[in-house]
């Protein structure tokens, strides 16, 4: 078999796993972004945005939704819902540094921190 033969084979074949891995990419965000329709549906709720959440691992929407769940958490008050919120909120920005979502998390973790500060003042 000629070299050149071999590494057209090889190409193709690269070039047809790069296609499949790009079309299950594409599928596994459109599915993302269905589960965040979903969860926005259901009114963003805790219980909705953490179903979302176990579905969007991997995806485009997953620091969205990680950040609509923090929200929701900070929104609920208390102290383990203020931890919680922290804590995903530091995650998410940890794991997306560079995204459009970045800066609200960094105010989230702000004004988490700030609120907790001053529960634990009171």
């Amino acid at each position: 078999m000629h070299p050149l033969f071999k590494v057209l084979i090889v190409a193709a074949v690269l070039a047809i796993i790069a296609v499949i891995y790009q079309s299950q990419q594409q599928a596994d965000d459109q599915s993302g972004w269905s589960q965040y329709g979903v969860a926005e549906a259901q009114g963003f709720t805790v219980e909705a945005l953490e179903a979302a959440q176990d579905q969007t691992h991997g995806t485009s929407a997953e620091p969205w939704i990680a950040y609509q769940l923090a929200v929701k958490l900070y929104e609920s008050g208390g102290r383990a819902n203020l931890d919680r919120s922290l804590q995903l909120a530091k995650e998410t920005l940890r794991m997306f540094p560079d995204h459009p979502i970045a800066e609200r998390l960094r105010n989230l973790i702000q004004m988490t921190d700030s609120y907790a500060g001053v529960a634990d003042a009171a």
